[in-house]
């Protein structure tokens, strides 16, 4: 019931988690608005600013949020930690819940959630943990986890 309330509502999501961040708005489950970073690994220098230029642009406040989504990894260290720390010390002042997006889980879904006739029963999301190691996560196409992240 929780869950399907916040659907419903406005969210703010923050993703450090690579070398180029992101923050969106999304309202009813559809994106309002996105902001990518253009300087590759300064979050913590641009993620605050790219938060207030996405709530303008969305015509909202951070009172009219709902909850804050955060990509929790894999990723950089450092990047989930400045994402992290926003997200927390938003909610933490606003009264708002934190909600934690594994990064492996969103790119198998999206592959799954795709309209194509090439998906195969089995989606599998890697990413470069540092040399030699990866980080993976395996999906049906009907999106059941086979192999957690």
């Amino acid at each position: 019931m929780y869950i399907c309330t916040l659907f419903m509502a406005y969210l703010l999501h923050i993703d450090t988690s690579t070398d180029i961040g992101s923050v969106a708005i999304s309202h009813n489950g559809k994106l309002i608005h996105s902001i990518s970073g253009v300087a590759a690994r300064n979050h913590a220098g641009t993620v605050n600013a790219m938060i207030t230029d996405c709530l303008a642009t969305a015509d909202i406040t951070l009172t009219d949020i709902a909850a804050v989504v955060v990509c929790a990894g894999p990723g950089s260290y450092t990047g989930l930690r400045i994402a992290m720390a926003t997200a927390k010390g938003i909610c933490y002042a606003l009264d708002k819940p934190l909600i934690l997006n594994n990064k492996l889980t969103l790119l198998a879904l999206k592959q799954c959630n795709k309209e194509n006739d090439d998906i195969s029963d089995f989606v599998a999301a890697i990413l470069v943990a540092r040399e030699k190691e990866y980080y993976m996560s395996i999906y049906t196409a009907n999106k059941i986890c086979v192999q957690e992240p």
